[in-house]
């Protein structure tokens, strides 16, 4: 609750914000039950910290953290819900087994005991953010493909595409908007005449 309220009141002040969300990216687990209530802010926060023209490159590292982040936590909501649909078939069909009444560890039954119990709601991306990361990353990976930006940034762009064909395989009909790449084709075509 109180990083939450810290995120939306300093989100203005891109150094804290940098400084919370490294943080945040440092120790997913411990804030992985309550993804659902940072989700729109590390969204929104993802064009401040890594598409300025001048921005440093551990800023650009943390805005691709963020957003690895981000998918994981959307592909660990996905087979969490997989793994709890498979369970309710299996606990409706062995219902009156005693082995799956067994008491697990800390007391809990092996019946609740499924990722989804323990991480706390269900929370899946909607279409909007996962477009809104998609668009991030293709406006990423074209700012770095940028001759002007420095060899470091190399690495990257090779992330930047890995995250982008986990976007893709999450959200296949993602929008992703074609004037990113207008301006580059605008560019290349100036450069070449």
């Amino acid at each position: 609750e109180y990083t939450n309220r810290i995120l939306f009141e300093e989100g203005n002040n891109v150094p804290q914000l940098s400084h919370i969300l490294q943080v945040m990216v440092s120790h997913p687990d411990t804030f992985f039950k309550f993804r659902s209530h940072f989700f729109s802010q590390f969204i929104s926060s993802l064009n401040r910290l890594g598409l300025p023209p001048n921005c440093p490159i551990e800023t650009r590292v943390l805005s691709l953290d963020l957003a690895e982040l981000v998918i994981r936590w959307a592909i660990s909501a996905r087979s969490f819900e997989g793994l709890q649909q498979g369970k309710r078939r299996t606990l409706t069909e062995e219902k009156g087994s005693p082995s799956k009444r067994q008491k697990g560890i800390g007391g809990i039954s092996r019946e609740t005991a499924t990722p989804t119990a323990l991480s706390g709601e269900v929370c899946e991306l909607d279409e909007t953010m996962l477009d809104t990361i998609g668009n991030f990353l293709v406006r990423l990976k074209l700012l770095m493909a940028d001759a002007k930006e420095e060899s470091s940034s190399k690495s990257l762009a090779d992330r930047t595409q890995v995250l982008l064909k986990q976007v893709l395989e999450l959200r296949q009909d993602c929008d992703i908007r074609l004037v990113y790449f207008e301006k580059v084709l605008t560019l290349c075509r100036d450069e070449s005449t």
